[in-house]
């Protein structure tokens, strides 16, 4: 990973999490699940699903990194252009995606004290990763449901952009008919 790269995935990660951490801050439980319609997601939902993706995908970088491969492959300049698409179409809310899964919210928390906690806690090591790592990111790849192979670095690129998405969602849900107001 480039200077240049690193400094843009640990910047959209710092702002990422500020953004939603801001949205979340002072909630009541009672706003925590409102849900704003039949099968749509709460805010509290929408934070567990961040959290479990993060945790899921830096699992399996650190996976990936640590694999016996003496000659990993380099990202050619078509796999390195996926991050375009990357970061126009991860915090895209006008494409309804279905997430897998272990990715869906088990509704675990009933408030968010403890799953924000939890939330900065996984985003500090992902960041923390993000700035310090010597790891060959660009030379290992994991697939993707909707992009294919993305390199390591595109995942951390994903999971901050990811986290914007779901504060667009959160921005949603406060603004729908019936969000309870403090």
């Amino acid at each position: 990973m480039e200077a240049h790269e690193r400094q843009s995935v640990v910047d959209q990660l710092d702002s990422s999490r500020d953004h939603l951490t801001g949205l979340i801050a002072g909630l009541s439980a009672e706003q925590w699940r409102f849900s704003p319609a039949e099968g749509r997601w709460s805010i509290g939902q929408c934070v567990e699903h961040v959290t479990r993706v993060e945790k899921r995908v830096f699992g399996l970088i650190g996976k990936k990194l640590q694999e016996n491969n003496p000659e990993p492959a380099k990202a050619t300049p078509e796999q390195k252009a996926k991050d375009a698409e990357v970061a126009r179409l991860i915090p895209d809310r006008s494409i309804p995606r279905n997430a897998p899964e272990p990715a869906l919210p088990t509704g675990a928390w009933s408030h968010g004290g403890e799953l924000v906690a939890d939330f900065e806690k996984t985003r500090q090591g992902t960041a923390e990763f993000a700035r310090t790592s010597q790891g060959a990111l660009r030379h290992y790849f994991i697939p993707h449901a909707l992009f294919g192979e993305l390199d390591c670095y595109q995942w951390l690129l994903a999971l901050s952009l990811h986290g914007l998405r779901h504060a667009r969602q959160i921005e949603e849900i406060k603004a729908a008919p019936g969000y309870p107001k403090n």
